[in-house]
């Protein structure tokens, strides 16, 4: 009997404990780190490849989903209407419906990563809680769906929306 009670014991321990762990552990699966600097640097040298080779058509998108480590500045302003544009143009092309994107759009966050400063759109539903959390200067790693668009013109676009973020302690 006590045998069964303390397999019983044991069991709800580890159940509990597996429940307790950081709930961002699966956000860290799905968001693969990286060096933020080093991908808009790969980003600009191969769009710079491409402008140079007439034979590859230039225009080409992706997204990806990243989280890094940034410096949130203090800064918020409306989302650039171009911004807003190319990341509806991936998001029709990889993902699918575009009103769905639109409504989590409004804002753009300024952040600094290794000394570059980057503005990020931020989902709606995040706003308040980015406000109440951080003050300008503190660091957070921040979760984000990567739209990459080069167009026909040669306009580079690398953005990052911002799909949850911690404040580092």
């Amino acid at each position: 009997m006590k045998r069964n009670l303390l397999i019983v014991l044991l069991g709800l321990f580890f159940y509990n404990s597996s429940f307790s762990q950081s709930g961002y552990s699966t956000w860290d699966k799905n968001y693969s780190e990286i060096n933020l600097v080093e991908l808009l640097n790969y980003e600009k040298h191969y769009a710079d490849s491409i402008e140079k080779d007439k034979t590859i058509p230039p225009y080409y998108y992706s997204t990806g989903k990243y989280r890094f480590k940034a410096i949130y500045l203090g800064e918020i302003r409306k989302l650039d209407s171009a911004i807003r544009q190319s990341m509806m143009n991936v998001y029709s092309m990889q993902i699918g419906d575009v009103a769905n994107l639109n409504k989590l759009l409004d804002k753009e966050v300024l952040f600094e990563v290794d000394g570059q400063k980057i503005w990020m759109p931020i989902q709606i539903q995040l706003e308040d809680d980015l406000h109440a959390e951080m003050t300008k200067g503190d660091v957070a790693t921040l979760y984000c769906l990567h739209f990459n668009e080069h167009k026909f013109n040669n306009t580079l676009y690398n953005i990052f929306l911002i799909s949850e973020f911690i404040k580092e302690e």
